[in-house]
């Protein structure tokens, strides 16, 4: 009888363990899932961070280029400006040649 008891008492012991062993089994691979999933959601985040860097990275260069050109395109229009104010200068110039050259010949009729 003693056995008896002693083999039913390792039985339901082991019982327990296997159970035991089998929720211990089951949280493991659901905390193994939740490891593999926040893994890869952190692969994915530095992927989403790498991508959004690289597209700073091209949207600085454009604004710098943009800037380059917006100050080409001053430089230029003061350069224009420059030169339709000696063009102005030379026109004057001129006139006044004209009109000292046309007092001039008046005179000499005179």
């Amino acid at each position: 009888v003693g056995h008896f008891l002693l083999a039913a008492g390792q039985a339901v012991t082991d019982d327990s363990s296997r159970r035991l062993a089998e929720a211990n089994s089951s949280q493991i691979a659901a905390l193994e899932d939740q490891l593999k999933s926040a893994q890869a959601g952190e692969l994915e985040a530095a992927k989403i961070a790498q991508f959004a860097a690289h597209q700073d990275t091209i949207l600085r260069a454009k604004a710098a280029a943009a800037e380059a050109a917006a100050q080409q395109a001053k430089e230029a229009e003061a350069k224009e400006q420059q030169a339709e104010a000696k063009l102005q200068d030379e026109v004057a110039a001129d006139t006044k040649a004209i009109s000292e050259a046309h007092a001039q010949l008046a005179a000499l009729k005179n």
